[in-house]
């Protein structure tokens, strides 16, 4: 248990420069009307710029009234867009500036919206306008009804099968989720150092994990203590890869949303996509690890081979798991896969592609956690068997 003690003093250290790494914002500058001037006559101002209004925005739900034209056909439209889908359409604005007055707007494919929507009568939409373009254009489909009818589904399903214990899952959820709004992303943008700040998370997470959904225990102790280990070996080989591929995992979408943010830079959109895959195989591993501790500490026979070979099925039904639940999630790509061979592409430049690479990493890190789980978690068990058979 010391070697294990001392790993995690180690890796703290190793992590503890980083904390001091994000930088203090400097001072912004302040401009009065004779620096203004002078920066005219410089030339490092056009004075239109200085003349152009502020910058509005507003985002809004609508109801669509009235279809006028559809073209689903994808007729060419022109050079630049090729083939794109549209509709003309009326709708009434439910709140905001333009609300109860009706208004005509195209439907289309655009920045805010990748896809295009076919959109009917009586269909609630989310709007977006701004004063520089002053068009309303169409975001997608209100679908905050539906978000809050499966929440309010999933909690009475936790109360109705888990009993008294839902609390504990609700209450875990709920932490996990504040944790990562108020702490970890927060640090990210600031400049700290991803590795110590996905430690610190974890950490954390973990210890929910462990001891407040499985209780105090010896059971939870080598479960907590295997996981950390692991999740180590998670945070440097997660760091190594994406650092070299330089991947950040975001859609075009996003990427447009972000964008105009303080956060857009590459590299905190990589640290961010970098603490998700660790996040991603927390709760996976926790749980491995209690159900391999658990069934090794229950062993009469403490051959380290052995256990493993009890525990084989058990990692195998884990591994496939998450494999099955990345490919669901990454279907759009492998229809990308199939349908492809019509852009003639070669393979390796589909793999090369950001999307592709960061699952086929999320799936391949996944594993590879998740396999060395069992074998790490049998070998603190024994280790904790062997001293308390001493001390008794």
């Amino acid at each position: 248990m010391k070697k294990v003690t001392a790993l995690f003093i180690m890796f703290f250290l190793f992590l503890s420069p980083g904390i001091t790494l994000a930088q203090e914002d400097s001072e912004p500058e302040v401009y009065n009307n004779e620096t203004i001037q002078q920066m005219l006559e410089d030339g490092a101002y056009d004075s239109d710029e200085l003349n152009e209004p502020e910058f509005e925005q507003a985002v809004f739900k609508s109801k669509v009234i009235k279809i006028n034209y559809s073209d689903l056909e994808k007729k060419e439209t022109s050079i630049d867009y090729g083939f794109v889908p549209y509709q003309e359409i009326t709708i009434k604005p439910l709140e905001g500036r333009f609300k109860d007055q009706e208004i005509d707007i195209t439907n289309e494919a655009g920045e805010l919206n990748d896809e295009f929507i076919v959109l009917k009568e009586g269909d609630i939409i989310v709007s977006y306008w701004d004063n520089y373009d002053e068009v309303i254009v169409v975001t997608g489909i209100n679908r905050s009804p539906v978000l809050i009818y499966t929440l309010i589904a999933f909690v009475l399903l936790s109360i109705v099968v888990l009993q008294l214990k839902a609390w504990k899952l609700l209450l875990n959820i709920a932490l996990v989720l504040t944790l990562l709004v108020t702490f970890v992303f927060p640090q990210i943008i600031s400049g700290i150092n991803p590795l110590a700040v996905t430690f610190i998370a974890v950490l954390i997470i973990m210890f929910l994990y462990s001891f407040l959904i499985n209780g105090v225990n010896k059971i939870s102790l080598i479960s907590f203590m295997s996981s950390m280990l692991i999740i180590i070996a998670a945070c440097l080989i997660s760091y190594v890869i994406v650092s070299i591929t330089k991947i950040h995992g975001l859609n075009g979408e996003q990427l447009y949303l972000l964008s105009a943010s303080d956060i857009a830079q590459t590299k905190t959109f990589s640290s961010i996509l970098f603490v998700g895959f660790v996040l991603s195989v927390t709760g996976l591993v926790n749980t491995l690890s209690f159900n391999v501790a658990k069934r090794t500490f229950n062993q009469k026979n403490d051959g380290f081979f052995h256990n493993l070979k009890q525990n084989k099925e058990h990692t195998m039904a884990f591994v496939n798991t998450l494999m099955l639940l990345i490919a669901a999630i990454s279907l759009p790509l492998l229809y990308f896969f199939v349908q492809g061979n019509n852009l003639e592409m070669p393979l390796w430049y589909k793999f090369n592609l950001d999307s592709v690479t960061t699952e086929t990493v999320r799936m391949l890190i996944g594993g590879i956690v998740l396999l060395l789980t069992t074998p790490i978690t049998i070998y603190l068990t024994l280790l904790m068997k062997k001293g308390l058979k001493k001390t008794d």
